[in-house]
């Protein structure tokens, strides 16, 4: 299974635990008892439930990892609008690991596998899920030309393209460390330059 399309190593899938935690975190965002969220939060919260959606767009990595929490977590909110998410090469994770290259060929995803979502998504089949995705900007694998710092600013210049106020983004821990430390500035001390976000954190 190692270099197969279903490998456990490269582009290594989200196991029963991810999928619950992702499960568990889609109930927390479709929950109305939240007593103690500012105001701010519950305006974020009803974007990522799919109440206020309008200005807001859905993006993932191109690893099935990424993808599969973010189909699953944020699936109230995608069944009710029937929008895509849109699949990007430049949220691949940063590192040489084997599990960060990607299965997914260009302008397509590999299956995450689908099968494992179906009890939290209620679609029937593959072509189903794929509908749920616009895959024009997955370039394929990351290249070497293409490492970590460019997939980080390529990711910015995208953002500043779009209309939206709110990009909803499903990516890695040190790619996210990655990006508010590029960004952020330098003199300011914040727990996204120094920690790693949990799964479905």
């Amino acid at each position: 299974l190692l270099f197969s399309m279903d490998s456990k190593f490269i582009d290594s899938p989200l196991n029963e635990d991810g999928l619950e935690q992702a499960y568990e975190l889609s109930k927390f965002l479709t929950s109305t008892n939240h007593p103690e969220a500012s105001i701010k939060t519950k305006e974020l919260l009803d974007i990522l439930g799919g109440n206020n959606s309008s200005d807001s767009v859905i993006v993932s990595s191109t690893l099935r990892r990424a993808l599969a929490t973010t189909t699953v977590s944020l699936w109230p909110r995608i069944s009710k609008t029937n929008e895509k998410i849109i699949v990007l090469s430049s949220l691949q994770e940063i590192s040489r690991n084997i599990d960060t290259q990607s299965l997914s060929s260009p302008n397509d995803i590999a299956d995450l596998p689908f099968s494992r979502l179906y009890k939290y998504c209620n679609l029937n089949n593959i072509l189903e899920y794929k509908s749920y995705y616009d895959t024009t900007e997955n370039f394929g694998n990351k290249r070497r030309n293409f490492y970590g710092i460019k997939r980080l600013r390529s990711f910015s210049e995208w953002i500043f393209l779009r209309k939206e106020s709110t990009i909803i983004v499903g990516g890695h821990s040190l790619w996210f460390k990655s990006f508010f430390q590029t960004y952020l500035p330098f003199n300011i001390d914040h727990d996204a330059k120094k920690k790693k976000i949990t799964n479905s954190g």
